[in-house]
């Protein structure tokens, strides 16, 4: 159990990052192509960006999991980007939280939708 908003978005973020890979490879593989980019994960928790960014753990962080750190080594080796996106362009919302339909649509028109 997550003891903070933070180690809960942390976990999802480093859960993220290895499907992410993951479907690259697949990706390259069936293409028999490689890219020249890294992928980016997007992500509206400033703790989390930070913690990942970061390979000194601050001590508020020793509590999680040494396994979610996957997502530190991908960012600090250049495998994986994770980047802050602000809560107004988060597309994600559109589908797990609750809105008015105005601000529904406008997520919508931002996913191309």
């Amino acid at each position: 159990m997550a003891t903070s908003t933070t180690e809960a978005e942390y976990v999802v973020a480093s859960n993220a990052a290895k499907e992410d890979l993951w479907l690259g490879w697949l990706v390259c593989t069936f293409r028999q192509a490689k890219s020249n980019s890294a992928p980016v994960v997007y992500n509206d928790n400033y703790g989390v960006v930070a913690l990942s960014k970061n390979p000194v753990h601050p001590n508020a962080s020793k509590h999680i999991n040494i396994r979610y750190h996957f997502i530190q080594h991908c960012v600090t080796s250049g495998k994986l980007g994770l980047e802050k996106i602000s809560t107004v362009n988060n597309i994600s919302y559109g589908i797990t939280k609750y809105l008015a339909s105005d601000r529904f649509r406008s997520l919508l028109a931002l996913d191309g939708l």
